[in-house]
């Protein structure tokens, strides 16, 4: 799936090309990069309503904790 997503832009882009079309290239790219930005806000959105997200100091808190002093505060 990695491959895909790395030479996804690269095919994209020659097949726009071959329909005379290369020009509209990065347009369609940026229209699809927005497309899967909605779609991962979605599933934070829906991440967050469950109760399924972290606070982010809290976080950083125990982050700070793990590096500063090897261990989980």
């Amino acid at each position: 799936m990695a491959t895909a997503i790395m030479t996804e832009p690269v095919m994209i882009k020659t097949a726009m090309k071959k329909m005379g079309m290369e020009e509209r290239a990065c347009d369609l790219l940026d229209i699809i990069d927005e497309m899967r930005l909605d779609a991962m806000l979605k599933v934070s959105e829906e991440q967050e309503k469950r109760g399924e997200v972290r606070d982010a100091r809290e976080a950083l808190k125990e982050i700070r904790a793990k590096v500063l002093y090897g261990k989980e505060s």
